[in-house]
Order: structure tokens, then sequence, then C-alpha cells
């Protein structure tokens, strides 16, 4: 058996380690941490925390615009979907390359779903909101009405 397969092949461990660092080295690891570390501050809130206390913000409902929601509308989702690419930068197996995808459509269905609630709640003023804010990147560049509209 080991003339045809070679020596110790039926018996050889499998490599183990990330599986790109061969492709990327070290690179896809610091991504990989930078994406964890910064989708994990967006998830726990402390990306841009709202103002006022849980139970004041629990009483009314009001838009919140401030903060992190001053330049994204969904900062959770943005952050879980940073922590799963991280995961894959730092992992990349073939269930995660399939399933990211996948996820990134769902979250962006549900995004779209609660964003018609909160038009229906919130009115003209959300739809304002929602011209001047991305929904999950911030807008780095505005159009010139935008700009205008947000300088008066």
């Amino acid at each position: 058996m080991t003339h045809y397969l070679g020596p110790g092949r039926p018996f050889r461990r499998p490599a183990v380690g990330p599986p790109l660092i061969g492709q990327m080295g070290h690179g896809g690891m610091y991504i990989s941490w930078f994406s964890i570390c910064k989708g994990s501050n967006l998830c726990s809130g402390e990306g841009g925390k709202s103002t006022g206390t849980p139970e004041q913000r629990g009483r009314s409902r009001r838009l919140v615009t401030n903060g992190i929601y001053g330049h994204i509308r969904h900062p959770q989702y943005t952050g879980f979907m940073l922590i799963t690419l991280g995961m894959i930068f730092e992992w990349a197996t073939l269930p995660l390359l399939i399933m990211w995808p996948l996820l990134a459509a769902i979250y962006y269905r549900l995004a779209k779903k609660e964003e018609g609630d909160m038009e229906a709640e919130f009115g003209r003023k959300y739809a304002e909101y929602r011209r001047k804010t991305g929904m999950f990147l911030p807008r780095l560049w505005a159009s010139p009405q935008l700009r205008a509209a947000g300088s008066s």
C-alpha cells in the first residue's frame, strides 16, 4: 500500500490552520479581527449610543437620528455582517462561503420590511431620514440636493 500511496499516506494527519493563510498571509487575520471588533462594537450599541436610559427610550416612540443612526439606519445588521465576514477571512469554509450571501439577502429583506414599518409609523420624517442616511454603510458623499437640505 505504501508503494501506491507514498510513505505515511493512509495515516497522515490533515493540515491544521486557517485555509486562506496560504493565499492571504496574515493580512486576512488582521482583516478578520478588525471586522469582528468593529462589528461587535456596532452590535452592542457602543458604536453610537442613543440618548437616554433604556427605560426612557422604551417609553417614547420617537425616531432616533443621532449617534450611529445619523450615519446608517441598521447598525446592528451591519455589525453582524462584519462579524460573519470576519469569520470568513479567518476561517473560510464552504458552508460559510455559501451561507454569507444568503444571510446578507435575508438581512436586506428584513431591513426593507422594517423600513416600511417605520415609514408607516413616522411618515414623511422617516422618508427624509432615509434619503439622508445609508442603509448599511454611511453615505460618503451626498447629492447636491441633500447637502443643500442639510445645511438649511
